[in-house]
């Protein structure tokens, strides 16, 4: 942080802890069940609550009065458990998208990935894989719904 010789913040970094701030109150509005896991204080915990109810204009006003709030908090706990969330959301999505590629590869009849899936997943059910990618195919030349698609992917997903 920038201070002058009189050990005061210049006006430009003041603006920007503010725009700092005012972010982490944004993301605390946004994160949903997330802030029951931090330890924040009850007005600021009110605070929060009542941002997600309202809208536009007044909306500013209260992550104004957040950011005010949160001044007061332990703001690296605070950034810690949404860089946390972040993360598992990550996770999350990084294996959905791995998912659906398993699932697209298999319909287009990948063999090797079947058998690395079987390897990987001693759980999983040859018959009923194949089953399903057959159902597939007859799916698609019947002009019908991906039923089997979808089934396929379910079934990957709880592997």
């Amino acid at each position: 942080m920038t201070e002058s010789n009189t050990g005061r913040k210049n006006k430009t970094q003041i603006k920007r802890d503010l725009a700092v701030l005012h972010d982490l109150g944004k993301q605390l509005v946004d994160s949903g069940s997330l802030i029951d896991s931090i330890q924040l204080s009850d007005k600021l915990m009110d605070a929060i609550l009542l941002a997600r109810t309202i809208k536009k204009t007044a909306l500013k006003r209260q992550l104004k009065f957040i950011s005010s709030l949160i001044q007061d908090e332990d703001i690296d706990n605070i950034k810690h458990a949404l860089e946390v969330k972040h993360l598992a959301q990550h996770e999350k999505t990084e294996s959905f998208h791995k998912i659906e590629q398993w699932r697209d590869q298999l319909l287009e009849g990948d063999d090797d990935l079947l058998n690395d899936i079987l390897v990987q997943h001693k759980n999983a059910d040859r018959q009923h894989i194949s089953q399903l990618i057959r159902n597939n195919t007859k799916e698609k030349k019947l002009n019908k719904t991906p039923k089997s698609s979808r089934e396929l992917f379910r079934y990957l997903k709880s592997l």
